[in-house]
């Protein structure tokens, strides 16, 4: 399982990393074959309480979701991963047989308003009696509100029956979707008596409000591959450094030395600080570190290799054996999340990794990089 972490207003702590790592793999269980993403944040408030919340993202899209708090962050953690666990129980069968039906999907806005400034006060009738006497023309208010909180959510397309069961793992009370069979803008809720309700808008999201009619074939997309961010002169078939640190500045010069605009100690410094939120050792014996420069045009990688193995803070605790640094312009947005994809379906191979390792040289490394793009 691939976990990422945020730590608010605490120290970041391994320990606590650790031991959430260790009570979500009873989850893997459930879903051994496919690979599981989690973001866990934990926090503090006002010293004494200690809330975990985690974030499950399945193959098939399915998000599951838990938040927990007590006055101890071990007991939070526990809590939070036996409510996961629970659902897990409840839904599997029909998580194992939800298919994502692809996007279009597009994101709304859910704000928490405050009652004190939409209620009426108290005082309210007392105010308009007095000014009903005086007989004075006022201007009606102006309408305002507070916002107490905002998030932003994606509607994705589905079934009704698949968005109960999707809003279940949120343990929310509502889910906004899009019905695949009326193709409308529906919500499913929560009702008191214990059933769900239903609400059909008819309206339609933005991605079908202007529906496009053409008489020729849609485009193919053209996927990403590797080589259009990997040079051969940009893989290291030996990596010289033994740990995380001395392999990011070999990378770091490395590239250095043959990309224009790239300062090896800045570089360093940058995969270094965003190691710092999380290892980007994804287990299997993968690494991608990545960051962003100011100075560099266009997406680049540098691909290295240690036969032996290296300690990278791996997820799984294993060895490390390949790494695949990722520098990004700083003012892109989407590219290197793209490229990260592309490296994660490829990495997932066991096949393909395993001729990387056993590849002669950097020619031959490369050599199985572009016969694996050809496929794609």
């Amino acid at each position: 399982m691939q976990l990422s972490t945020t730590f608010r207003h605490m120290d970041a702590s391994q320990a606590v990393r650790e031991y959430a790592e260790e009570r979500l793999e009873k989850i893997k269980k459930y879903f051994q074959r496919d690979p599981l993403q989690a973001h866990a944040v934990f926090s503090v408030e006002r010293n004494h309480y200690h809330t975990a919340e985690f974030v499950i993202t399945l193959a098939n899209g399915i998000l599951i979701q838990a938040k927990e708090t007590t006055e101890d962050m071990y007991s939070s953690i526990d809590l939070a991963g036996s409510r996961i666990e629970r659902q897990v129980r409840k839904w599997k069968d029909k998580i194992r047989d939800h298919k994502p039906h692809g996007d279009p999907s597009f994101s709304i806005r859910q704000r928490v308003l405050s009652a004190d400034t939409l209620d009426p006060q108290p005082d309210a009738r007392a105010s308009e009696a007095a000014a009903e006497q005086k007989r004075v023309p006022t201007a009606p208010p102006a309408p305002a509100f507070s916002v107490v909180k905002e998030q932003t959510f994606s509607v994705r397309r589905m079934r009704v029956e698949d968005a109960v069961m999707q809003m279940n793992l949120l343990e929310n009370d509502f889910l906004v979707f899009t019905d695949i069979d009326t193709k409308g803008i529906s919500v499913v809720y929560r009702r008191k008596d214990g059933n769900y309700g239903l609400i059909e808008t008819g309206a339609r999201g933005p991605s079908s409000s202007l529906p496009i009619v053409s008489s020729k074939r849609p485009a193919r997309t053209i996927a990403m591959k590797v080589v259009d961010f990997l040079r051969p002169d940009l893989v290291i078939p030996e990596l010289n450094g033994g740990s995380k640190s001395e392999v990011l500045g070999e990378m770091s010069r490395h590239l250095a030395q043959n990309q224009a605009g790239v300062d090896s100690e800045v570089l360093r410094r940058v995969l270094e600080d965003r190691e710092l939120l999380a290892s980007t050792a994804i287990g299997d014996g993968i690494a991608i570190p990545h960051g962003k420069l100011d100075s560099v045009t266009q997406l680049v990688g540098t691909l290295g290799r240690s036969v032996s193995g290296l300690e990278f803070d791996s997820i799984d605790g294993k060895p490390t054996h390949l790494v695949f640094m990722l520098v990004a312009p700083a003012s892109s947005t989407g590219i290197h999340l793209k490229a990260l994809a592309r490296l994660s379906r490829l990495f997932r191979d066991a096949v393909f990794r395993q001729r990387l390792i056993e590849a002669a040289d950097g020619p031959g490394m490369y050599r199985v990089i572009t016969e694996e793009d050809a496929k794609y």
